[in-house]
């Protein structure tokens, strides 16, 4: 009996560029191609310039009123449109964050067309809640979302810090394994979908920024929902899914025509089958000069935000960092125990009554039980040159004492 990984609804795009333009199984990919090969007409081989420059123009129409922040995050879109005729075959695969400055920019449309072109029909959002429930929630969907097989998964509307352990493992893994929602039963394997965010000055966490592609759109208005386009991105991904299709196909055609598939990848990377593919291949776009000629003018680097993000500082850190610095002032390097934060913390106001605020989320009744636990969560962890530290008496200390003491804290500093 063979394998089955999935089930795409477009031709089948091999890792090496390899193109299976006739539906059923494919014995080398272990996906079934479904769909009717009369929509798609007959991919050119050795596509000439100017065809490359059409197929890029009829690829990129549904995104093509966009303004972009900068030429990365147009890469990083175009990047995000590349994968969609690759997403099959990569057993890891970033995620794509959709961000704009205010609402009604449009950056959920962007990932809907995307939805459109990979199923052919319009696709279910969901939206994460906030508080200590929210990622609970979302992992139940996460799991509706892999029994269903679901080829996209859209988050939409996060807001303030995007995480989730779940997420963050899968995109690592490739293989979720999660418990079935009211049975004891566990169910894990390949799961090749693909994830969409959107969010209005959202953040991403510091695990999931360096797994999420960002995309940021900057319309430059004050009210961008006063601005009329010219179509619905949506609407023309329904309209023109099979164009966009046929465009992608003859771009990845002359892609190995060019040598594309043997491109370095650069260091670091974290998704290396993705990095040669759907980046060598918007890399290539630019170095050739297609894209401009296509109208797509300067575009930069595909994958700079996961790279970037390698050494960025969470918001979690920059919390944790501004406390320790406030803690080392206060206490001198001095042991100092978790009622004595609360006494800081209840000043009302200062770094330490900021920072707790954020790292417990939601501080209803801050205790010393509570901050204990927040230290504890965060021991050893250095930043910004420091460090908390369980703070461990000499023996002479603990024979003096003729009580259990409470955990005692020790703000350290690092070289």
């Amino acid at each position: 009996m063979n394998t089955l990984i999935d089930v795409v609804r477009m031709p089948i795009v091999r890792l090496d560029g390899g193109i299976v333009e006739q539906p059923g199984y494919d014995s080398v990919t272990k996906l079934y191609g479904e769909f009717d090969p009369d929509q798609l007409g007959e991919i050119a081989h050795r596509p000439s310039d100017e065809m490359l420059t059409e197929a890029l123009r009829a690829a990129w129409l549904p995104w093509s009123l966009y303004r972009w922040a900068t030429p990365d995050d147009k890469a990083a879109a175009l990047s995000m449109v590349v994968t969609l005729v690759f997403r099959g075959v990569l057993e890891l695969c970033p995620g794509f964050f959709s961000d704009a400055p205010t609402q009604s920019s449009g950056k959920t449309a962007v990932v809907t067309a995307a939805g459109v072109i990979i199923t052919g029909r319009r696709v279910a959002l969901c939206t994460k809640s906030g508080g200590r429930d929210g990622e609970v929630e979302l992992a139940k969907r996460f799991v509706s979302a892999i029994v269903a097989g679901d080829p996209v998964w859209i988050v939409d509307n996060v807001t303030g810090v995007f995480d989730s352990a779940a997420i963050a493992a899968w995109l690592t893994n490739g293989v979720p394994g999660e418990r079935l929602l009211g049975v004891n039963q566990h169910t894990s394997g390949p799961f090749r979908a693909m994830l969409l965010v959107t969010g209005n000055n959202a953040c991403l966490s510091a695990d999931m920024a360096t797994r999420l592609v960002q995309m940021r759109i900057n319309t430059g208005r004050e009210r961008p929902q006063a601005e009329v386009f010219a179509f619905d991105p949506t609407d023309c991904a329904l309209e023109t899914r099979w164009d966009v299709i046929h465009g992608l196909l003859t771009l990845v055609r002359g892609w190995v025509d060019a040598g594309g598939s043997n491109r370095p990848v650069p260091r670091g990377s974290r998704f290396v089958a993705w990095s040669r593919t759907a980046c060598s291949l918007v890399r290539w776009l630019r170095d050739s000069g297609i894209a401009r000629s296509a109208g797509l003018g300067d575009i930069g680097e595909p994958d700079v935000s996961l790279l970037g993000a390698q050494g960025v500082v969470s918001p979690d850190e920059e919390a944790l960092g501004r406390m320790l610095e406030h803690l080392d002032e206060t206490f001198g390097g001095c042991p100092f125990q978790s009622a004595q934060v609360l006494v800081e913390y209840r000043r009302g106001r200062g770094a330490v009554f900021e920072s707790l605020n954020w790292l417990l989320r939601e501080p209803r009744h801050v205790t010393a039980q509570s901050i204990t636990f927040a230290l504890r969560i965060r021991r050893d962890k250095i930043v910004g040159g420091r460090s908390l530290a369980l703070y461990e008496p000499d023996e002479m200390t603990i024979l003096s004492s003729r009580k259990k003491q409470p955990l005692e804290w020790v703000v350290r500093r690092h070289v």
